[in-house]
């Protein structure tokens, strides 16, 4: 967790002032700050739309929220994406989920959400590569560490997704048919500090976008 105590302490390496990395500093150090602060607001509107569901209440105000700021998040990236090809990649692919998700609501067929769950998980793990990547090619020569640290975020997030897909369905099986009870809570324990490995890794995300949005600002500020 060493990235949550130095939130505050990235600086920009010696050449963060060539004329193109100043147009990047602008750009980033604007919409990446709207991108990171709309995306803890979403939390929200997801949060309402649940209880929605789950009471079977029939509104839909917790989705349109989240439809909002969703396409706040895809203008904000689009607007990155001026500056980085791959985070264009990534706004063109959320706005795609994005009008999917719409049309499927009020289309609700089953048949037509179950297809589009495979192109869904792809786009998203395509988004996530994007992302990642993009934000570390944008820090290069900027800020060496932190883009490092995104390259290595999409490793770990590889690692957990495989540790998810192979060995979760494993440790459930054991917990629910192991011949004793201590390989039943080993099974939990181990799927336990799998999710906790995930909320760390959605944890260093938001992190990791705050700290490239806050280098970024502090060169734009000093222009």
């Amino acid at each position: 967790m060493e990235e949550l105590t130095t939130v505050m302490q990235a600086e920009p390496e010696t050449n963060a002032r060539t004329p193109w990395i100043q147009e990047r500093a602008k750009v980033f150090g604007k919409w990446m700050w709207i991108y990171f602060w709309v995306s803890i607001v979403t939390i929200i509107p997801g949060g309402i739309a649940a209880v929605e569901e789950m009471s079977e209440t029939g509104t839909i105000i917790g989705t349109l929220i989240g439809w909002c700021l969703s396409a706040v998040l895809v203008y904000a990236m689009f607007q990155l994406g001026r500056v980085q090809d791959r985070l264009r990649t990534c706004a063109i692919l959320n706005a795609v989920a994005l009008a999917a998700q719409i049309i499927l609501h009020f289309v609700n067929s089953e048949m037509l959400t179950d297809l589009w769950d495979i192109p869904s998980i792809i786009m998203g793990l395509v988004v996530s590569y994007q992302l990642m990547h993009g934000c570390g090619d944008a820090l290069a020569g900027v800020d060496n560490e932190q883009s490092n640290k995104w390259y290595r975020l999409w490793k770990w997030y590889v690692g957990l997704l495989i540790g998810g897909v192979v060995a979760v369905p494993a440790v459930i099986f054991l917990a629910a048919f192991g011949e004793n009870t201590f390989q039943a809570v080993i099974a939990v324990i181990a799927l336990l500090a799998w999710v906790c490995m995930l909320l760390v890794q959605v944890v260093k995300e938001y992190v990791y976008i705050y700290r490239t949005a806050k280098i970024f600002r502090g060169i734009a500020e000093n222009l």
